[in-house]
């Protein structure tokens, strides 16, 4: 090879290195200058709580597990000595003596793994009302047409009556029955008023309404509690139970098989018991 030749190579080959260097520094800065890509956010988990976020001290607070998992535990931080878990752990109700801010700890074990979800409570103390004066009545409109009220589902009517007397034992049967059905008619005026927006929220209040009705008497309703909202999952799966109007006629025709709830057989044979043969005295 000749000089010429080989001082020819040697600048072919310095000119491609400059290249090259010079191509590295260029995608260094260009890569600096790229902002970094946002990270995906996570999943949802497995579950989470649904329930009030503020209350007052003695209120009843009802929190429901948002999701289905197996193994439900409910803790509060501070310790709350009131509190009932329900619906295999589905609820829990909740008494407050003191005002603060509390914790609800739900630690629950699903196919995800266990998870803890965590819901602040702000409980207020009690403030005193200061008395109004009273102010004279306006006159009184003339009353509006009775609205039309929905039969009672048959159907719902005779599954009320009939699991609640093959279910509930207790000497107080019938009234707990009919304080049940109260709350239920209450909650179907509710709906048709438009004070309850979805189903879930009907469900929700639904437990709120047994916990006022029955107070510590709720746990012996928990097998009649936990077939009728088994009764209304499987409509919701099969698409038959979508709407707030279908949730009205079900409360009402549970309400009316309520109503029609009897006492024991043990109740009824003590009370005619203690009237003799000759029946009781007027």
């Amino acid at each position: 090879m000749s000089e010429k030749q080989k001082t020819w190579a040697i600048g072919a080959f310095t000119a491609t290195l400059f290249c090259l260097v010079v191509a590295g520094v260029v995608w260094s800065s260009y890569r600096e200058l790229q902002p970094e890509p946002s990270p995906e956010p996570e999943p949802p988990g497995p579950t989470y709580i649904v329930g009030p976020s503020e209350a007052s001290v003695s209120d009843l607070v009802v929190l429901a597990a948002g999701k289905s998992a197996k193994y439900r535990i409910w803790d509060t931080v501070p310790s709350c000595p009131k509190k009932r878990v329900m619906e295999d752990g589905k609820v829990c109700v909740l008494v407050f003596d003191c005002p603060g801010t509390y914790t609800v700890l739900l630690a629950t074990s699903s196919v995800d793994g266990v998870v803890l979800s965590k819901h602040e409570i702000r409980v207020r103390g009690h403030v005193p009302i200061p008395p109004v004066p009273p102010v004279p009545p306006a006159p009184e409109p003339d009353p509006p047409a009775p609205e039309p009220q929905p039969q009672p589902n048959q159907e719902w009517s005779r599954w009320a009556k009939a699991t609640v007397e093959s279910t509930i034992s207790t000497d107080a049967r019938v009234e707990q029955a009919n304080a049940i059905a109260g709350q239920l008619r209450s909650l179907a005026a509710k709906i048709a008023a438009g004070g309850i927006k979805n189903p879930a929220e009907a469900r929700v209040e639904l437990r709120a309404a047994n916990a006022r009705a029955l107070g510590r008497d709720a746990i012996e309703w928990s097998e009649f509690s936990n077939r009728f909202s088994d009764a209304c999952v499987k409509l919701e799966e099969k698409g038959d139970l979508k709407s707030l109007s279908q949730y009205r006629k079900i409360y009402i025709g549970v309400a009316s098989g309520l109503e029609q709830v009897k006492a024991p057989a043990a109740r009824i044979e003590a009370t005619q018991g203690d009237c003799g043969p000759g029946g009781c005295p007027t």
